[in-house]
């Protein structure tokens, strides 16, 4: 009985519809007042109506049962209000009770006088509950209303057709009347207002809440975006690591360069690259950055694979290990790592690297096989986050792939020089850079094969084109001293080969019967032979663009040809060293105009530090002088005839 009660007296709440929940209330607390009041003024009328009915006329009588009839039928559209605003249908509901009310006060008052009855306050009460439960526009269609029915009763009064009113309400039944309304309207407008000011304290508070809310997101977002773009960054350095890794065949290149991308990209404190051993036993450092990492490669340092250190645990289990503070570590623990039991390398090497804090080891793995292990070391504490890591790892293996194609290729290469003459011709002279070097490339690979001597020399051409002379790069004698100083300069016509013959590819498998059969054989080439006692000759000549800039004269003193695997070594050797030679003369020119340049360059800009021409006159005999490294320079000025009478010559007409 008493949660009946309790479910009676209290108002519906709507989970979800704060607007629903504040409507129910109202009209839960008007509907209680209607249902009530004419429960409470039945009870009274029940007690007063023997006495009453007694001394009323037969018509007032009439009228006290029809408004009798009229408020047990309110009670009826109240309760069934009241039923279906607890199911829900609040806005039925209220429309019901509202016709209710409306229709009920409209029948009073045509009992009562019509428009000059006290009873048109209800509708004024009428029109403020229905502003207040439905809106706007139920009050504006409520006012329309009650203007047509007062219409319509004072058009009935004017016109006599209004019948006479039954209803006498004397002054306390209109102070009632008013009181009633009042105090309906005033509870409807502060229960309106309270239910207003907690939906908007209620509103308030979500705001707040969601501003925090809100800012909590913006938090969210702010911290998610700025991973995102550390970890676009990251992906960014790795794959750019990763490119150049994989263009870079030469291990030791490629592994001093890995370990100064990783620590410029990464902002690291320190780098190094570890790969094993032939045995697998040991992690021995590669490359290191900065003065720590060669002061380690020079001392030969290496890991046992599955020992103490962090670089020996990574290769041996194949995952990253990680000590995210090595400086607050206690002496006999020394670090502080996720996978325990493991030495850092840098309590290895405390004196080496005392400023790094964290540190990670990550293995170098290609397909199933581990290389090694990329270490990596921060000055901050817990600088490594799971991000880092992974990008970190992705980088070691872009890192195994390279070394691996590098170790590759190395073998193979290993395998070409060791089996290719040509492949070895072609590197020394690729990696060559001057003259000297080319020189001594082409020497290299000439003592390979069976000559026992070679010759180099370079055709020095005027404007004209025409070879003016012959300059001798290179004299090589495997037995003996050379006959010729490098850079040793003849005449075309003091050559020790014939300009004919250098200039062409020959060969000579044996010299001595071949000059005998050839008469017609130059002095010179005999001359040449006989300097070197050779019996085997080939000149191979070195041409760029259809012009021979050079030649290299290969003999030897032994009985014998030379074999074609040689020969075809020595053409290869010419075109790849004409070029090489006419690339480094280009290279030489260049340098030697830049300077000249430079030189001049500075000596205008001396003379155009003053224009008095004694000073200008000094100035440019000084620094011509220097420039030139002149003991002495005498520059004097004159008319012709002046300058005649000295001695001058070339002295222009004009």
């Amino acid at each position: 009985m008493r949660i009946w009660v309790r479910r009676v007296f209290t108002a519906p709440i709507f989970e979800g519809d704060e607007d629903k929940t504040r409507i129910a209330a109202l009209l839960h607390r008007l509907l209680l007042v209607i249902i009530m009041a004419i429960i409470t003024g039945s009870i009274v009328v029940a007690l007063v109506a023997p006495t009453t009915f007694a001394n009323l006329s037969a018509s007032s009588a009439s009228a006290l049962r029809l408004v009798g009839v009229l408020l047990l039928g309110l009670f009826a559209v109240a309760l069934v209000s009241f039923i279906l605003m607890v199911r829900g249908l609040v806005r039925l509901a209220s429309v019901l009770i509202l016709l209710g009310l409306w229709i009920s006060f409209t029948i009073l008052m045509f009992l009562s006088g019509g428009v000059n009855s006290i009873l048109g306050v209800g509708y004024l009460t009428t029109t403020v509950i229905a502003g207040l439960l439905l809106g706007r526009r139920s009050a504006i269609l409520m006012v329309e209303l009650t203007m047509v029915a007062a219409l319509g009763m004072l058009y009935a009064e004017e016109n006599g057709v209004f019948p006479a009113p039954l209803l006498s309400i004397g002054a306390g039944a209109a102070w009632i009347n008013l009181t009633g309304n009042l105090i309906i309207v005033g509870a409807m407008l502060v229960l309106a207002s309270r239910g207003s000011t907690e939906v908007l304290a209620r509103a308030r508070r979500s705001a707040a809440a969601l501003d925090q809310q809100r800012e909590f997101l913006e938090e969210v977002v702010a911290d998610r975006t700025r991973d995102l773009e550390r970890r676009a960054i990251q992906l960014t350095n790795a794959a750019a690591i990763g490119r150049a890794a994989a263009s870079i065949l030469h291990l030791d290149t490629l592994t001093h360069q890995v370990v100064d991308l990783v620590r410029e990209r990464f902002h690291l404190h320190y780098a190094a690259l570890f790969l094993l051993d032939n045995m697998g036993k040991y992690a021995v450092l590669e490359a290191g950055t900065g003065d720590p990492g060669r002061s380690m490669k020079e001392q030969g340092v290496k890991l046992e694979v599955g020992g103490e250190s962090m670089v020996g645990a990574a290769c041996a289990q194949r995952q990253a290990c990680v000590a995210q503070d090595v400086g607050e570590a206690e002496p006999e623990a020394e670090i502080q790592l996720v996978h325990a039991g493991f030495r850092s390398e840098q309590a290895s090497n405390a004196a080496v690297l005392p400023e790094t804090r964290s540190e990670m080891a990550l293995p170098l793995v290609v397909g199933g096989r581990v290389l090694g292990a990329l270490d990596v070391q921060s000055t901050n504490p817990s600088a490594f986050s799971k991000g880092d890591m992974a990008a970190l790892q992705l980088v070691a293996d872009h890192v195994a792939v390279a070394i691996e194609n590098a170790q590759k290729f190395s073998r193979e290469a290993d395998l070409l020089e060791a089996t290719s003459p040509l492949f070895r011709v072609s590197r020394r002279l690729v990696s060559a850079v001057s003259t000297d070097e080319i020189v001594e490339a082409i020497i290299t690979s000439v003592g390979e094969t069976e000559a026992d001597g070679c010759v180099v020399g370079r055709l020095n051409r005027m404007m004209s084109s025409e070879v003016e002379s012959v300059t001798i790069l290179r004299d090589w004698h495997r037995h003996s001293d050379s006959r010729f100083p490098t850079g040793a300069t003849f005449p075309v016509e003091a050559s020790p080969l014939p300009l004919r013959m250098v200039t062409s590819f020959w060969t000579v498998n044996d010299a001595t019967r071949s000059l005998r059969e050839d008469q017609q054989a130059s002095e010179g080439l005999r001359l040449f032979l006989a300097r070197y006692n050779g019996r085997g000759f080939v000149n191979v000549p070195l041409k760029v663009a259809d012009q021979v800039i050079g030649f290299v004269s290969v003999y030897r003193t032994g009985e014998g040809s030379f074999s074609p695997v040689s020969i075809r070594l020595y053409e290869t050797l010419a075109d790849q060293a004409a070029v090489a030679l006419e690339r480094a003369r280009l290279l030489d020119e260049a340098q030697a105009r830049v300077g000249r340049e430079r030189v001049v360059a500075g000596v205008t800009s001396r003379l155009r530090e003053t224009l008095d021409v004694d000073t200008v006159i000094r100035t440019g005999v000084d620094e011509i002088a220097r420039a030139l490294g002149l003991v002495a320079l005498d520059l004097r000025l004159g008319s012709e005839e002046e300058l005649a009478g000295l001695g001058v010559r070339g002295v222009p007409d004009d």
